[in-house]
């Protein structure tokens, strides 16, 4: 699920390839409506672009009640990536949103990623960010009103709300800050949420796609941005979230469909990913240009070292059941 970049940013940190869909392609209901203010989405992760695409081709829309009508934009998204490639117009946006630079080793891949772009064929001009695209926490208000809706329907179910230990701080911080807004938070929220759309259309009108890191920093050691510290600090927490992945959630915000492609590794072997958003319910064109990336780098063939080292264990223990057998042959390949 696609909230703030829950999928694109594990996909950066783990070299596959992650997409948002459009607002409204992938159903969430058939009992709600939206999710998180419009700001959720579905959709899973995968090693290459055709397998995204295959799932996209069964799981999207229209859906029945849906606030909104978004219907597929080719017959076959899988189908499409057989399509001749097009010469795209591509923003490139290599600062955050506030206008500060990326870790040193993220804006030198950035670079390579533009220069790629220029090679293929694509017109490659850099920009910035609309100030209006800096939102950051002032939307957290919708997704915190979500989990605050789950933890009561939970309590509903079971009679009393959580006890203490049974949910993590920043869960509890955002029940606590759901019960103390108001209607007009939410509202002006959602005010500010359409000023920041208006603003992403109004700059990257003239543009195809558009193109940022996937974060500002190499992934971070498991713990790093945590929710459930013994003194937790929203505040600090905001800091690390936010600070560690800042492109991600405007997108949320404006429904593009956005992706992170895994194209580069870091000197020391990490997965660095780089971002692609596309015009809304232009899924096909993102996908497209994806798969070309995929073909050109040949990301989709890499393994970590330690898969290496898990089929040597798999070896090990394998040899007395022909079903570990087979996985094992399976892991070795």
């Amino acid at each position: 699920s696609d909230i703030g970049g829950s999928i694109r940013v594990p996909a950066a940190c783990c070299g596959v390839f992650g997409m948002k869909p459009s607002r409204g392609l992938n159903p969430v209901g058939p009992y709600r409506d939206q999710v998180g203010a419009g700001l959720f989405v579905e959709n899973v992760l995968s090693r290459t672009v055709r397998d995204t695409a295959a799932m996209l081709d069964i799981t999207v829309g229209p859906e029945p009640g849906a606030p909104c009508f978004v219907s597929r934009s080719v017959l076959s998204y899988l189908d499409w990536l057989s399509s001749p490639a097009e010469r795209m117009r591509i923003a490139c946006v290599a600062h955050r949103p506030d206008g500060t630079p990326v870790a040193a080793e993220i804006g030198e891949k950035f670079r390579q990623a533009m220069a790629l772009l220029e090679e293929m064929g694509h017109e490659v001009i850099q920009a910035r960010f609309p100030p209006e695209a800096d939102g950051g926490a002032e939307w957290s208000i919708f997704w915190m009103s979500e989990v605050a809706l789950l933890v009561d329907e939970r309590a509903n179910d079971i009679g009393r709300m959580p006890l203490p230990g049974e949910i993590e701080a920043l869960s509890l911080h955002a029940l606590d800050r759901f019960r103390r807004s108001s209607a007009a938070d939410y509202l002006k929220a959602q005010a500010r949420q359409h000023r920041a759309s208006l603003a992403m259309a109004r700059t990257f009108d003239g543009f195809d796609l558009i193109m940022t890191p996937a974060t500002a920093d190499l992934p971070r050691l498991i713990g790093a941005v945590r929710g459930d510290d013994a003194a937790f600090d929203y505040a600090a927490w905001v800091d690390r979230a936010y600070g560690f992945a800042p492109f991600t959630e405007i997108f949320n915000v404006t429904g593009q469909p956005a992706a992170s492609l895994p194209l580069f590794l870091s000197e020391g072997g990490l997965p660095i990913g780089i971002q692609l958003a596309g015009r809304p319910n232009e899924d096909h064109r993102l996908l497209g240009i994806s798969y070309a990336l995929e073909q050109a780098t040949g990301w989709s063939k890499r393994r970590p070292p330690v898969q290496a080292r898990l089929a040597a264990l798999a070896i090990e223990l394998g040899g007395t059941c022909p079903r570990n057998g087979a996985i094992t042959a399976r892991l070795a390949e």
